[in-house]
């Protein structure tokens, strides 16, 4: 066990003495310092919704130490308590003491040894519950749940409140919920004791939900109805009153069912409010109103009627915007107080007020503390929606010229950057993210990359540049899940690799979800609290800029089905009549929707492809990154191996010596966009690293060459070979084969993909470029045709891959090599110009395309 402290030592020695009156060495020391007042008040029991002992000083002491803050101290303060009154204290409590503060001394030492502890105490509620914040402080999910359930079969919680602290039973019972353990769920969930309102609500809501699934709507309703009871904001009113229509619904009961629906549409900015609108079939109306215009003038003197005020106008004038956040908490409730809210001239006065307040705030550029005044009124029922979803003037112009830009859904930006930002562009998350958009440094880099824009970090506070940087990222998310808006919301928040596991393992893919109602529940079983939260707000606030600002008359059913994917919509395959003249060069273009060639001139002819090789090694490294067990991703700062300077030698391009660290999406771009030999080595043995490969660095590298031979196998590429992972001599394959990798590449990986082989730049030490200008179509252009290349551009054999964004499917093509740099550049211009605002439906038979591909160079 980890070393205890002193008083610990002190309290076991004294549990060995015979009589209990002899005290322990030294512990009359500590008798003079003070111990907290509200621990040993006798007529003060700070647990007295507990069931103690006669000793209830002693365990009210222990009962403390759940928390870190407080543990050292509550050691320290029962070895005083027990020194002081050895007298009265008999053996068993003392085992009882020594057996909690074993646990508490324990803190989050996963090795801590229990052996010499009695099992006698085991059963008492003190020692449960230290043994359940002990296993919850070191990740021990499983202990801990059958600590508390047995807790609770045995009803001996003791001070039943302690355990729903920092949201441990709400925890467990989501846990046992998404390891489909239903019958645990609700045990935790049911036998809460939680006295503070959140968590009341959440494990009620929890309860019914489990009920409602498995088909008992009469016990939904209840848990549904205790949790509204202690709802009290629009988001949490709206979200109860629906469930409880939905329960009513699984009990055909419709008048109920509907009246509940009406009562949960009484909300139309919170996300529930909006899906029962949409359940009901009714438009959404918002409130553009902010009050009566007549009265401005005397509205400042009006709020100097209110005690609270004053500190918040002082405030004011300071700019202290966290004193004027603090002071609206006392205005708000001044400003109800004793009103009737349903009177429309009441509530009229009351919001003109509120937003006049905000236009004073709003004239420093503040909206942030403006929408926080906003959030905060409408919990008190003043939901004023001009407030809720502000235009945000200073940066309207901005957000809708970059989403215009990128192809984005300026009302999606909008969602994104209220919900990240506040819009408050000098924002800072604690991970990192900055401004309006809230985006990480190593994903703006990328996004600045792709674009073609200047990356610098000091810039993310800049307005234009973060929107821009933001909004091409959510919309290249939105592209990777098919325009999916619930998906690329919910991978701007938690990331693509979360869920791409979690749309894997436990949730499926929403885009193939049908009613509103599976949408609703997908939402709500999304494992991270913060994401399920985020994803409503966003989708919430999406919807309301829509009908508010763009006059777009839709719901929120509309916004979640974006990007559905519906049965029987998916693209035959259709007929490609071969060129009579095909061009000189291997070429293929590829339907990636129904996976087939289009047309290959000598596509199955053995070459030896540099590029295909690297490509190989850029899969295997983004399939590594989306194994839960490796800790790796593009940012992963990963180090140039002695093997990649020995196996470069005469290949070569950038100055790197062993040793150098970068991360590691420098590398994958070095690989992709200038096929550096350095580069590419340096990729596979970091994938091997991350894998926890063992040897030698020509161990892992000779057994990465035979993973590559692995996958090339399993992709069905099999007329392809590696020797080595440079592309030397020795490998050989297929333009037909590389097709197959770059499908799966784009299909498995599709940020990796676009991240590695989406790049016209690159940059590692000793050299900085990108792309020839004869390759000029590689590039983004009007059509928006995104170019994708891998290969050295100069001379000798390279590859060009392109997806087209502008039909209903993908488009994929790959030059494989040809006679000189002209025929390359005129095969993979006419693929381009071919893939141009052309429907991939119709590809096949567009005349365009037949003819470009029958001209020869």
């Amino acid at each position: 066990m980890e070393k205890e402290t002193g008083t610990l030592q002190k309290i076991r020695v004294f549990a060995k003495k015979n009589p209990l009156t002899v005290i322990f060495s030294g512990a009359l020391a500590f008798a003079s310092i003070p111990i907290a007042s509200s621990l040993l008040q006798e007529d003060e029991n700070p647990n007295a919704q507990c069931e103690v002992s006669d000793w209830n000083e002693l365990e009210n002491i222990l009962w403390q130490g759940g928390e870190d803050a407080q543990r050292e101290q509550v050691i320290e303060n029962a070895g005083i308590y027990i020194a002081t009154h050895s007298e009265n204290i008999s053996q068993d409590e003392v085992g009882v003491a020594l057996a909690t503060l074993a646990y508490w001394d324990a803190g989050n030492n996963g090795d801590a040894d229990f052996s010499e502890l009695s099992s006698s105490y085991d059963a008492h509620p003190i020692v449960r519950y230290s043994k359940f914040i002990y296993n919850m402080r070191i990740d021990d999910y499983d202990t801990a749940q059958n600590v508390l359930t047995d807790a609770i079969d045995d009803n001996a919680l003791g001070c039943a409140d302690n355990w729903d602290t920092n949201k441990r039973r709400y925890l467990l019972a989501h846990r046992a919920k998404r390891n489909g353990d239903m019958s645990t769920a609700y045990k935790i969930a049911q036998n809460h004791n939680a006295e503070d309102a959140y968590t009341k609500v959440e494990m009620e809501f929890l309860a019914g939900e489990i009920k409602l699934r498995e088909g008992e709507p009469d016990m939904a309703a209840e848990h549904f109805k205790e949790a509204r009871s202690a709802s009290t904001t629009p988001i949490s009113v709206s979200r109860m009153e629906y469930y409880i229509g939905r329960a009513y619904t699984a009990m055909e009961e419709t008048e109920k069912a509907t009246r509940h629906y009406e009562l949960a549409a009484e909300h139309p900015s919170a996300f529930y409010g909006q899906v029962a609108s949409a359940t009901l079939g009714k438009s959404l109306r918002f409130a553009h109103a902010i009050g009566s215009s007549d009265n401005q003038a005397n509205i400042r003197e009006e709020l100097r009627k209110y005690s609270s005020y004053e500190g918040i106008e002082t405030a004011l004038r300071a700019k202290d915007y966290g004193n004027v956040i603090a002071g609206f908490d006392g205005l708000i409730a001044e400003m109800v107080a004793g009103k009737y809210l349903d009177d429309p001239d009441t509530k009229d006065t009351l919001e003109a007020q509120i937003a006049w307040l905000s236009r004073q705030i709003m004239r420093d550029d503040r909206q942030d503390v403006a929408l926080v005044i906003a959030k905060k009124a409408s919990e008190q029922g003043l939901t004023i929606d001009s407030l809720l979803y502000p235009e945000a003037e200073e940066f309207k112009d901005i957000l809708q010229q970059e989403a215009r830009k990128y192809g984005a859904d300026v009302a999606h930006s909008y969602a994104i950057a209220r919900r990240e930002s506040m819009f408050y562009p000098y924002a800072q998350s604690p991970v990192g993210a900055k401004g309006l958009m809230q985006i990480m440094p190593y994903t703006a880099e990328i996004e600045a990359d792709i674009n073609d824009i200047k990356y610098s970090e000091d810039k993310l506070t800049n307005t234009r540049y973060n929107a821009g940087l933001g909004t091409s990222y959510l919309q290249s998310l939105t592209d990777d899940y098919g325009g999916s808006v619930l998906m690329a919301t919910a991978a701007y928040n938690t990331g693509p690799s979360n869920l791409k596991n979690w749309v894997r393992d436990d949730m499926g893919d929403p885009r193939k979800l049908d009613s509103l109602e599976e949408f609703v529940d997908w939402i709500e079983s999304i494992p991270y609290e913060e994401t399920r939260n985020y994803v409503m707000r966003v989708t919430e606030g999406m919807v309301a800029y829509k009908n508010m600002y763009q006059g777009q008359n839709i719901g929120i059913d509309q916004v979640l089905r974006s990007g559905q994917i519906l049965p029987g919509t998916e693209l035959d395959p259709l007929p490609f009549e071969i060129a009579e003249n095909p061009p000189l060069a291997y070429a293929a273009s590829f339907d990636a929707c129904p996976n087939k060639m289009l047309f290959s001139h000598r596509g199955n002819d053995l070459a030896v492809p540099a590029s295909l090789t690297k490509v190989m090694t850029l899969y295997i490294a983004a399939k590594a990154m989306t194994n839960e067990d490796t800790n790796f991703d593009l940012e992963t700062r990963v180090r140039v191996p002695q093997i990649a300077m020995r196996k470069s030698r005469g290949l070569a391009s950038f100055d790197l010596e062993a040793g150098d660290r970068f991360p590691l999406h420098m590398f994958m771009t070095g690989t992709g966009a200038k096929s550096d030999a350095i580069s590419v080595i340096t990729v596979a043995l970091a994938t091997a690293d991350a894998l926890g490969w063992k040897g030698s660095e020509s161990e892992k590298y000779y057994r990465f060459v035979g993973e590559m031979r692995d996958v090339a196998e399993e992709l069905g590429m099999n007329n392809t070979y590696f020797m080595n992972v440079t592309g030397d001599n020795g490998n050989y394959g297929t333009p037909e084969d590389f097709i197959k990798l770059m499908n799966a590449f784009e299909k498995d990986a599709p940020r990796t993909f676009h991240v590695a082989l989406g790049q016209t730049k690159f940059r590692l030490p000793g050299m900085t470029g990108g792309t020839t200008p004869s390759s000029r179509f590689q590039r983004r252009n009007p059509n928006d045709v995104l170019g994708a290349k891998t290969g050295y551009l100069k001379a000798g054999d390279f590859n060009v891959a392109f997806k087209s964004k502008a039909g209903v499917g993908r488009l994929t093509g790959v030059v494989f090599g040809a006679d000189s740099p002209n025929e390359r550049a005129y095969v993979a211009d006419a693929m381009t110009r071919a893939a141009r605002n052309i429907n991939v439906r119709d590809f096949c038979n567009s005349r365009e395309t037949k003819m470009l591909l029958r001209i020869n160079p």
